[in-house]
This record gives structure tokens, sequence and C-alpha cells, in this order.
């Protein structure tokens, strides 16, 4: 029997262990080998913005991670008010599921937030 891998409306919504008293709202599938793909919505956007045909499409070949920013959706705290500080907050939650590195894709004001993620951990931006 072939197991098939997860996708956008099959994976179960998940909630991180808190990060300074905010609970964190994601899905991860696709893939599960191979740096993740983390995708940064717009403002006020939910993980359940993104069209499911293109993260399942991206999830073909590698891990697709869909998350709720603070405030947002299903995850808890204050919507912040400042690039910087959704930086902040998304750097916090990766650090939550302990990712090393990975490639963001950001829709909007997601991708003024994916500027700063690379400004504030160059790390990642030096593969």
């Amino acid at each position: 029997m072939v197991e098939t891998q997860q996708t956008h409306q099959s994976a179960p919504t998940r909630f991180t262990i808190e990060a300074n008293g905010i609970r964190y709202a994601y899905r991860r599938f696709g893939k599960e080998t191979g740096v993740p793909l983390l995708f940064l919505q717009h403002f006020l956007g939910t993980m359940d913005n993104w069209d499911p045909a293109v993260t399942d499409g991206l999830g073909m070949n590698r891990p697709v991670i869909l998350f709720d920013s603070a405030g947002i959706g299903r995850s808890g705290g204050q919507t912040p008010d400042s690039v910087a500080e959704m930086s902040r907050h998304a750097l916090a939650f990766v650090d939550l599921l302990r990712l090393t590195n990975a490639d963001l894709l950001g829709f909007s004001l997601g991708g003024f937030v994916a500027q700063q993620i690379a400004l504030d951990r160059p790390v990642w931006s030096e593969r």
C-alpha cells in the first residue's frame, strides 16, 4: 500500500507550544524531507487564504508550512503593528518548530515580512 502525502485541505491544523504567551496555528504538509517553504500571508490573511492548487503543487516536491501569525485567524496574541514585529513573530514561530532554515514565499505584506526576516536572520540568506 502506498501512503499519500497530506494536502492543504487534508492536513490537520496544529498549534505550537506557546512562545511569549502566543499560540500559533499552522499546517505542515507535502513532502516529508527537504527545505521547508514557509508561506507569509498578506495583512490579516490566514492560512486558508492560500490557493490549495498552489500550495499542494509546491508540496509535491518539498515540505510546506502555512501559519496564522499573531492575532490572526486561530493564533493568539495581538496583531503586530509593524513589519519588524511581524518578522519577530514569524521567527518565534519557526524557532518553536526548530527549523534551522526555510525558504520564504511572501504575498503582499508577507513579502515585506520575508525581506525583514532575511535582514533579521541573514544566515538563512547565505545558503
